[in-house]
């Protein structure tokens, strides 16, 4: 999946989990396969290994807020004067790493700068998306990426 323009594409990877429904989306080996490159397997490594740790987190919020609800659903009233940003969570990780193959021997390679970004939206159910993307990527490319999120489970 691209949603970014331009020759690169600046959103590299994408996981969306529902487990509720048991439902895990993300791009296929194939697809991961074709990236190629030094950079891509390491770039796959720790965005797998930056979701994992934010996942953690993800589940001591709901273990929280199951605890603060009694382990049942909130009523209408409650829920309405809770509504907002406890609803959505968000963590988010920037790794720098340079390339390991650089042919120009007069300057050092530029670093790449890019973002692991996991959201939890708890209401109605908890559900959980892996954004990984380039620094330059725009935070409306980054905004599109989550919403989509939103459509992929229907």
């Amino acid at each position: 999946m691209k949603l970014t323009s331009g020759p690169e594409n600046t959103l590299f990877h994408y996981i969306s989990l529902e487990t509720m429904h048991g439902i895990f989306i993300t791009p296929t080996h194939t697809e991961v396969a074709q990236l190629g490159g030094t950079f891509h397997p390491q770039l796959i490594k720790n965005f797998h290994r930056c979701c994992l740790s934010i996942r953690s987190l993800f589940q001591q919020t709901i273990m929280r807020e199951t605890k603060k609800t009694g382990g049942s659903r909130r009523s209408s009233e409650s829920k309405k004067a809770n509504s907002g940003l406890h609803q959505v969570g968000e963590h988010g990780v920037l790794f720098e790493c340079s390339l390991d193959k650089w042919t120009d021997q007069k300057k050092p390679p530029p670093p790449i700068m890019y973002w692991v970004v996991g959201r939890l939206f708890l209401d109605p159910k908890p559900r959980e998306f892996y954004v990984c993307f380039h620094d330059s990527v725009t935070e409306v490319a980054v905004e599109l990426a989550f919403k989509l999120s939103f459509g992929l489970a229907l």
